[in-house]
């Protein structure tokens, strides 16, 4: 690995050398639909770029009602969100019908800095504050090429906040059911050359079950300079604090003896600490004609989990830390050719992430200790040519390695090595019969590494050797027809074809292999607006996840609902007056395990809620209400027991916040 890393740091110093010498002149955005997360380099809009893109922005935010980041996902077709305990510490975001292994296979980012775990934990969503959210981008299907592992079903980029205009402070107090209480300030502005962004966040609720409560601090900030026009340099960090309950799942008979706010594990508790700083300097010159742009990102994660189940007689203690650092360098040469368009990204990057694992069992005397690094490196390349402002063509490969090491001991003494190594393509061409029309075609290889405790059991103790990374060929084909304001359509049919897939067997209690699995699906999403006063909105999704071969061969993946429909209205008929309603609806799905589709299934469910928002000279107030009909559903079951996650029922938050401009 540190020939890799040495490699890399070789490649900044030569691209470096290469750009020493020029005129700066620093491209400014164009447009606020700008995205990023497609090709790594800044486009125009989504359609610049032939796949699947879509953007949360700003105003989808503030008009939303959501809490968490990971709550604007659900207006999303061909994505299913999942809240076990709905205090954002145990949420799995799937895209594309994963279901048990979606964490895996969606690569989170914020500001292009991955916060996927190594182990088989999901990306903490509690420690990205939804006060610091610019806008969210989602990339559907494979992003191996510019992201490398876990970027199977598709990216979600979250790019925050920066300081912008004057001066200003904005303070905000959120409280609603379930005594949740949200208490948040924000400074930010722009000066000259420097422009500024800072929040501090303090969110509780005792939680809708017995045990569900939470308690969490964030403190963030971002300052980005321009000491002259070809150099930018931004800075970033923050850090996270957080005390939890887990109140488990439920079985039905649970539920009649003590109801579904009652939990058999009221003492089982878990508390976060972490933090992170990202440094990330950027050149641009013009140069004979072209653009060239170097970008440089380093970054580094602490991030310390403890947690006590003293209803688990066989672990009751166990304490994980989990230390991280990553980097990247992106050349980019933006020119033209007569009247072809070219961008061309050459880039390196690394990560590293160790996992000290500490097991204190109900044995006296018994402490079991596990050290596990995971290191990758990559390097890519990616083209993307405009011909005469018609047709976009895009194509890119990437190679990376990996190595695992696994020290044990306390009870016994050992030391295992995996390095495994997979490639990856795109190749995607899109054509534009209007000015905002499209059609495309996309085809993508992606990959998935093993998370950690896949490859080794810290319950059993035990090492699977043979276990294989998987590998996903997606094909898809689709329109963007936003020529009307009536009526815009985006919808897409993807067909997604996966080698060694891996889950979780539960006849041999083991991570293994599967053959061949295979999905399809189709996504689509229309949006109308009513005379500048209303948008509204309608999606629905399709998704067939299925075994292909082997013994359980035409069975469907478990905890994939093959249908989902959203639909809601935002309306703005007055300049102080926003009404905002969504609904969502999520069919039947297996339970997680169930890959014979022997028992019922979880049963279908429908959640519609609605936000009325006041603005006047600076102020905001709002009134808001979840789960209107109150519905009794769950979004999360396990085959064993059948254990139930059961759902708030109705609930209600009010809210007021104040800017105050150029103090």
């Amino acid at each position: 690995m540190l020939r890799k890393v040495i490699l890399f740091l070789s490649i900044i110093t030569v691209i470096s050398d290469g750009l020493a010498n020029g005129l700066p002149e620093e491209e400014k955005k164009k447009a606020c639909d700008m995205v990023i997360t497609p090709s790594g380099v800044e486009e125009r809009s989504a359609f610049d770029y032939p796949g699947n893109v879509s953007v949360i922005t700003r105003e989808d935010i503030e008009n939303s009602n959501a809490k968490y980041v990971y709550e604007l996902l659900r207006q999303e077709p061909g994505i299913v969100v999942r809240d076990w305990t709905h205090a954002a510490k145990t949420v799995s975001v799937d895209m594309r019908g994963f279901g048990e292994t979606a964490r895996n296979n969606v690569l989170i980012l914020v500001d292009g800095r991955r916060i996927n775990e190594i182990d088989m934990s999901e990306a903490d969503w509690a420690q990205m504050p939804l006060e610091a959210v610019d806008r969210v981008e989602i990339l559907r299907g494979g992003g191996s090429v510019l992201y490398g592992d876990n970027a199977s079903a598709g990216t979600i980029n979250i790019i925050t906040r920066k300081g912008e205009g004057g001066p200003s402070v904005k303070a905000g107090y959120e409280t609603g059911s379930y005594r949740y209480h949200n208490y948040f300030a924000r400074v930010q502005g722009s000066h000259d050359l420097l422009t500024w962004n800072f929040l501090g966040k303090r969110d509780k609720t005792d939680g809708y079950r017995l045990n569900g409560d939470y308690d969490g601090y964030d403190f963030m900030g971002n300052v980005v300079m321009k000491p002259e026009d070809y150099l930018r340099l931004d800075l970033s960090g923050g850090y996270h604090k957080d005390w939890y309950g887990l109140p488990g799942g439920l079985t039905r008979s649970e539920i009649d003896q003590i109801g579904r706010r009652g939990s058999t594990t009221p003492n089982d508790r878990a508390k976060t600490e972490g933090g992170f700083l990202k440094i990330s300097p950027k050149i641009l010159l013009d140069l004979l004609g072209a653009g060239h742009v170097l970008d440089l990102d380093f970054w580094g994660r602490k991030r310390r989990n403890n947690s006590s189940f003293p209803s688990q007689w066989g672990q009751p203690r166990r304490g994980s830390q989990i230390d991280s650092i990553g980097g990247s360098a992106r050349y980019l040469l933006n020119n033209f050719f007569g009247d072809v368009g070219n961008k061309l990204i050459v880039g390196a990057d690394f990560f590293s992430a160790k996992n000290r694992l500490r097991t204190e069992r109900n044995v006296p005397g018994f402490t079991e200790q596990l050290h596990i690094t995971k290191e990758t490196f990559g390097i890519f390349v990616n083209d993307k040519l405009e011909l005469f402002e018609n047709f976009v063509f895009s194509g890119g490969f990437r190679q990376e390695w990996a190595e695992y090491n696994f020290v044990q001991w306390d009870p016994v003494t050992r030391h295992i090595i995996k390095t495994p190594k997979q490639g990856a393509f795109d190749l995607g061409g899109e054509f534009k019969y209007s000015e905002k029309g499209a059609i495309y075609s996309r085809f993508s290889r992606s990959y998935r590494y093993p998370a950690t405790d896949e490859y080794y059991s810290t319950f059993s103790g035990t090492f699977n050797p043979d276990l294989k990374h998987q590998v996903a060929d997606t094909w898809e084909i689709g329109v963007k027809e936003h020529s009307f304001d009536l009526l815009s359509v985006d919808a897409d049919f993807f067909f997604m074809d996966l080698d060694n897939e891996i889950y979780y067997d539960p006849v041999t209690f083991t991570n293994s292999n599967y053959s061949r699995t295979q999905r399809k699906g189709v996504e689509v999403k229309l949006k109308s607006k009513i005379k500048k006063i209303a948008d509204l909105f309608f999606s629905y999704t399709f998704t067939n996840a299925y075994f292909a071969g082997g013994s359980f061969a035409g069975n469907t993946v478990p905890q994939v609902p093959r249908h989902k429909i959203i639909w809601g209205i935002t309306s703005k008929p007055f300049s102080w007056l926003i009404l905002n309603f969504f609904s969502e609806y999520v069919s039947s799905q297996y339970h997680i395990s169930d890959i014979g589709n022997q028992r019922s299934k979880l049963e279908s469910y429908m959640n519609c809620s609605g936000k009325i928002t006041f603005l006047y000279r600076g102020f905001e107030i709002f009134f808001g209400a979840n789960n209107i009909f109150d519905q009794q559903y769950s979004e999360y079951s396990s085959v064993w027991g059948i254990d139930f996650y059961p759902a708030p029922g109705r609930n209600y938050e009010f809210g007021i916040s104040y800017k105050f401009y150029k103090f």
